[in-house]
């Protein structure tokens, strides 16, 4: 959302601190690891992926939302994060807190950026990463592209297009990027 919405590149930084934890607004936020960066401390969206900084998100965030935080939840939902696609029986019905809802407290927009406060399902996280996949294309979800008995198709479930370009291609390049880091990045190191 953050890079979508041009509110930071992969170039921007935050500083990074030795302690696992960091208080924002009161708000306690801890980190597993700190791995410092040479004699800056500075962590890129590169480095806050790779490392799983809560610390690094948070501010990125507070950086990007704090004054409007319903424009963050708003991209979020139109990724399809709490669309309940209803594409088997009895799915659950994915949940975000949001601006508007009494659960929403100060520290809500700091745990939404590591991935608290979100109650999603594996198919949701499917079709987010399925849009990354397809340059910013959004695909809806299917289990089954086609039923067939006897080499005859019986019945077949069309590619539904929700949006042809969700996200732009840059911003799917990017974050292909820092996915691929998560995993490759730190080998490097």
């Amino acid at each position: 959302a953050m890079i979508e919405d041009k509110r930071i590149t992969l170039s921007d930084s935050v500083t990074v601190y030795r302690g696992k934890v960091k208080y924002f607004d009161k708000h306690k936020v801890s980190d597993e690891m700190y791995r410092g960066m040479g004699e800056t401390n500075l962590y890129s969206p590169r480095e806050a992926m790779m490392y799983s900084s809560n610390i690094a998100l948070t501010q990125f965030i507070r950086r990007s939302y704090l004054k409007e935080p319903e424009t963050y939840t708003n991209l979020l939902k139109s990724f399809g994060i709490t669309e309940n696609y209803k594409v088997i029986a009895d799915e659950v019905s994915p949940y975000m807190t949001t601006p508007d809802n009494k659960g929403w407290g100060r520290s809500t927009l700091h745990t939404l950026s590591y991935g608290y406060g979100i109650a999603t399902t594996a198919l949701n996280m499917v079709t987010f990463y399925n849009i990354i996949a397809n340059d910013g294309k959004y695909i809806k979800p299917r289990l089954v592209k086609a039923i067939i008995e006897n080499g005859k198709v019986i019945e077949s479930f069309p590619t539904i297009v929700l949006d042809d370009q969700l996200v732009s291609k840059e911003t799917a390049d990017d974050v292909t990027y820092l996915l691929t880091e998560v995993v490759q990045g730190t080998n490097k190191i």
